[in-house]
């Protein structure tokens, strides 16, 4: 084999390994949120008596998902945007 064949096998070695460490990982993580019961989900509740402190933070939560959503949405309408200015600007330079 020569050096590309080389290169690339012992990179799809190198991705494959680290695959299947990630994914160990992740079922392992996986597994221990499938072995917890409602009482351990009920722990990761916020302890709050006050129904509108609660209705507070929902509201809270909820907003902030929603800015979150549209930064993100913002994100990837700016590197499209990008792309296809530097098309543009490569067909541009071609008509020089």
């Amino acid at each position: 084999m020569g050096f590309w064949e080389d290169l690339m096998a012992k990179l799809r070695g190198a991705s494959r390994r680290s695959a299947e460490a990630v994914d160990q990982e992740l079922a392992a993580d996986f597994a221990k949120l499938q072995q917890a019961n409602t009482v351990d989900l009920e722990a990761l509740k916020p302890q709050l008596s006050d129904d509108e402190a609660f209705d507070a933070l929902v509201a809270a939560v909820r907003d902030s998902t929603a800015r979150n959503e549209n930064l993100a949405q913002l994100q990837i309408r700016i590197k499209a945007l990008g792309e296809n200015v530097v098309g543009l600007a490569s067909k541009a330079v071609k008509l020089l």
